[in-house]
């Protein structure tokens, strides 16, 4: 990904996700008392963002553009093909369970979740972190799509028309 994104070498891409990662590392190191750092990252990124994500990404393949387009590129090169039947599930079942799920999730959770957050000062600077780690990597993917557009390249990794 950073190598696409930002047209760098191998070398200075595993570089720059080291950094990243040594970034994570050392603040959970720093903050280590009680392991609230790496409590707070665990949750809101491995189980929130995860699962936020997973979201995103059904109602994206379900609704964001043509679904038959991307039901043909579900069987791209499969030797399998998904019974008929999941076309129902992946557009409607789904995205309502995956909803309904976080709803009652949100409902149940949150007071305690925004009270621990309000409490402490450390789990309030570390959801800051992971909002900066985050605004950077959306600055990247942005910077990525400007650049694989001016290549001529679109989202589906169609190559430009020949003059």
């Amino acid at each position: 990904f950073m190598m696409e994104a930002l047209d760098v070498d191998n070398n200075v891409g595993t570089a720059l996700v080291s950094i990243l990662a040594l970034a994570g590392n050392a603040w959970v190191f720093w903050f280590s008392k009680d392991l609230v750092a790496l409590d707070t990252i665990d949750f809101w990124i491995g189980t929130v963002g995860i699962f936020l994500l997973a979201t995103f990404q059904v109602g994206l393949f379900g609704w964001g553009g043509s679904w038959t387009a991307h039901w043909d590129e579900l069987h791209l090169g499969s030797r399998m093909v998904v019974p008929n039947v999941f076309q129902f599930i992946l557009r409607y079942v789904t995205p309502l369970y995956l909803v309904g799920i976080f709803g009652l999730f949100v409902v149940n959770n949150v007071p305690g979740y925004v009270d621990a957050i309000a409490a402490s000062i450390t789990t309030q600077a570390t959801l800051g972190f992971v909002g900066v780690v985050t605004l950077v990597l959306v600055a990247l993917t942005a910077v990525g799509e400007r650049r694989w557009r001016a290549a001529g390249l679109d989202l589906d990794n169609a190559l430009p028309p020949k003059d």
